[in-house]
């Protein structure tokens, strides 16, 4: 196994800036290229949530959790479970 430590190149951050990685570009060509330009040292991999619904970091990021559905038609991540605990809390008085 590589020690990662004997590396002679150090990496200085130097209070370089980066992006989280979401524009709110639909030109992929137009963001990636902000991107690089704004931040060449750290770029971010860039995500165009409103290009493509599935480019959204939360529709990324929870994909498969329990109680978690897509609803592709209004393009939303809905939470059953937390809607299922409202309704019976709301109808039956049954809290968590």
């Amino acid at each position: 196994m590589q020690d990662v430590n004997a590396s002679s190149a150090t990496f200085e951050p130097c209070c370089l800036a980066t992006t989280i990685g979401s524009l709110p570009h639909t030109d992929v060509a137009l963001g990636t290229r902000l991107v690089l330009e704004s931040t060449p040292e750290i770029p971010s991999w860039v995500q165009f949530p409103r290009r493509v619904f599935y480019e959204n970091m939360m529709v990324q990021f929870t994909e498969g959790m329990q109680g978690l559905v897509e609803d592709t038609d209004v393009e939303r991540v809905l939470d059953l479970l937390h809607q299922l605990s409202a309704t019976l809390r709301d109808r039956h008085g049954f809290d968590r």
